[in-house]
């Protein structure tokens, strides 16, 4: 049996509030919602990109004023994936 280990890493900003981070909360392939969630899913981008919260979204976006209560912080995600193969 052989183990395999590969990693992936995210490292930028996202808006954080509480301890949350503004990212998807249901997505069905049809429609999304997005909300306050867990690190792991975090939307997180480039730090030339994003300047106030609201960056992560539209203008006009409904969304504006909920962002508007979080603020930017950097962030790095590693996702590790440990594989055994017999």
């Amino acid at each position: 049996m052989k183990n395999y280990i590969a990693g992936l890493t995210e490292e930028g900003v996202a808006v954080e509030l509480n301890g949350k981070f503004w990212g998807i909360e249901y997505e069905d392939g049809q429609c999304c919602n997005y909300g306050w969630v867990n690190a792991d899913k975090a939307i997180i981008t480039q730090a030339e990109f994003i300047k106030k919260p609201e960056d992560l979204t539209y203008k006009n976006s409904h969304y504006i004023k909920e962002l508007q209560k979080g603020k930017i912080v950097k962030i790095k995600k590693v996702t590790v994936i440990n594989t055994l193969i017999e």
